[in-house]
Parts: structure tokens; sequence; C-alpha cells
């Protein structure tokens, strides 16, 4: 399907409930994931210009400053491809955290308090972990830009 990995390569990587999923649906969900990845601002340029994904890529280095293979993808690259299409098949892919307000008040006889305030919805753990799997390889990494679990 793609260069980033097939859908029996995703079958195995993810296992249930991806895997319960019609092909259909894993085709759509792949799809989408790649187009998330070739969004992204990589470090380096093409390997190749004839190439229709983002990957492989010449002059990328990893977070350890090491010159990345420019004849393959990287295997972060392509579990994060994999981790795109499992948040694209529950929906959360291009999840954005909406903030909420609430409202509270309190009265005591003729004595009243009432606080607004906005609390923010946190966007999903998998969506900070394909993060991590890809934030050294982008133009913007720094190390500190790494979340630690």
């Amino acid at each position: 399907m793609s260069d980033y990995g097939t859908t029996a390569e995703a079958d195995a990587y993810l296992g249930l409930p991806w895997s319960s999923l019609t092909t259909a649906q894993k085709e759509a969900s792949l799809t989408k994931a790649e187009a998330y990845l070739d969004s992204m601002d990589w470090q380096g340029s093409l390997t190749a210009t004839s190439q229709t994904i983002a990957w492989p890529r010449t002059g990328v280095y990893d977070k350890e400053g090491r010159e990345v293979a420019s004849d393959s993808v990287p295997a972060d690259i392509t579990s994060a491809f994999f981790e795109c299409a499992k948040l694209d098949s529950t929906g959360e892919l291009f999840y954005t955290p909406e903030a909420q307000v609430t409202s509270k008040s309190v009265s005591a006889g003729s004595v009243s308090v009432s606080k607004t305030y906005t609390d923010t919805v946190s966007a999903p753990l998998h969506g900070q972990w394909v993060q991590n799997l890809i934030d050294q390889y982008l133009n913007q990494y720094s190390s500190d830009s790494l979340l630690r679990a």
C-alpha cells in the first residue's frame, strides 16, 4: 500500500482491535497516516525526486547526531505510520483538544460567589507517542522537546 508499510505489516504491528477492521477501513486509515507524515517539516531532502512519499531522505540526523541511512525509512517513522493509522481508525489522528468552560456558583443567604474558568482537555497519550517517535527527525527538533515517561 505505502512505502511506509503494508496492511499486513500494520496487522502484525497493531493486532486487535485494528485487525478486526475491514480492508477498506485499514487502507483508508493508512492513506491518512501517510498524508499526515508527509505533511511534516522533515530534516533533509528527498533521496529521489521521483518519490511519492517524504521518506527516505538524505541529510537527516537522529537525536544522537548520527546520520540516518538515506536508502530506507527509519523504524521510528514506520512505527509512527502504524500508530497514526490506528489513531485515524479511532477518530483521534486529527484530534484537537478543546477548552471547556466551567462555571461554579455558591450561595449562602444573600451572599453568592460565582467563578468561571477554562479547563483544557488533554490530547490522547498515543498522539504524544507519535510525536516522540518523529520529533528527532523534524527541522525544529531539540532534545528538550521530547516528552519523558
